[in-house]
């Protein structure tokens, strides 16, 4: 793994190395890639030292910063032109420094060489850093790593089952408060209709005694008036036999 990993460093290193060199021969003119031939630009790169660095992987031919194939050509050469994308230089295909000519017009430029110097710098650093470490200190800290991220992940799967916990004793706690609320509700209505009904049955009874006593009263003046009227009839009775004495 040790091994794989320095390899990487170095190649990407060599990478850095070459982009900043052919940066720095584009803005200062050295390397000419506008109007040019393919196999003149990789007979150039071959001979100033330039590395040959296949892509990993098939790709697709790069485009060339700033370079165009022979504009004089005519358009119906345009399958030889396409054939010569292929050309071979002393072992060096086009696609060796793809990694070199598809890098994009924006990037020759001396903040993008500095901005190279930099990451080179840190690739560096990390390349004598990985050499001084030992195999086994690798292995170790790859496991640490490991568990950082195990403990990472069951903190974070414990969280989302506290948190769905959490949701479903909310969503419990507030069915609970609707359904005591709904019950409560339902409790006054009850018994405000129990109230009601025991009023109108309140009325009803007062209603039926003021009755009851009206009628009491009512029978109460029949009476005292039939007794007014035989009153007055045993009294005519009496003048009349005392009449009838005094006359007699």
């Amino acid at each position: 793994m040790q091994k794989y990993i320095l390899a990487n460093l170095e190649r990407l290193l060599l990478i850095l190395d070459n982009k900043v060199r052919f940066i720095l021969g584009v803005v200062s003119g050295e390397i000419i890639v506008s109007n040019r031939k393919r196999a003149e630009l990789l007979i150039e790169l071959k001979q100033k030292g330039f590395t040959p660095i296949p892509k990993k992987g098939k790709s697709a031919e790069p485009q060339v910063a700033g370079a165009n194939d022979d504009n004089s050509e005519d358009q119906e050469d345009g399958e030889q032109e396409t054939a010569s994308k292929s050309v071979s230089v002393e072992g060096a295909t086009w696609g060796d420094y793809e990694y070199l000519l598809s890098l994009p017009i924006g990037t020759l430029t001396l903040e993008s060489v500095q901005k190279l110097l930099d990451e080179k710098a840190d690739k560096e650093n990390e390349f004598e850093i990985l050499m001084g470490t030992p195999s086994k200190s690798l292995w170790l800290k790859d496991l640490d790593e490991l568990e950082t991220k195990l403990d990472v992940r069951d903190n974070y799967l414990f969280c989302l089952v506290v948190f769905k916990i959490m949701n479903v004793c909310i969503i419990t706690f507030f069915y609970s408060y609707l359904y005591c609320i709904l019950c409560f509700r339902s409790s006054i209505e009850k018994r405000q209709k129990r109230v009601k009904r025991d009023q109108a049955c309140q009325i009803k009874r007062i209603v039926w005694l003021q009755n009851l006593q009206r009628s009491h009263h009512s029978r109460e003046r029949i009476l005292r008036k039939q007794m007014l009227s035989q009153r007055m009839t045993i009294l005519q009775w009496k003048l009349v036999n005392l009449s009838c004495f005094i006359i007699n």
